[in-house]
């Protein structure tokens, strides 16, 4: 799981759409998350909470793991 922010000023989003795309040749499990709600100095907790839920339905989707009713 790769990030970058569209509005950070101090590191451009270029280096992770380049590793993306190289990880995506080798069919390598990838997911790019593009933040846009925030720049280098953090996010919000309603951010927090939305890129964690990223992070848990990756590990999730690797891991194969399935949702039991």
């Amino acid at each position: 799981m790769l990030y970058t922010d569209s509005h950070d000023d101090r590191v451009h989003p270029a280096p992770a759409f380049k590793f993306t795309a190289r990880l995506e040749e080798v069919e390598a499990p990838c997911l790019l998350r593009v933040e846009t709600k925030r720049g280098h100095s953090g996010a919000t907790p309603t951010t927090k909470i939305e890129e964690y839920s990223d992070i848990t339905a990756f590990v999730y989707k690797l891991l194969r793991i399935e949702e039991q009713c």
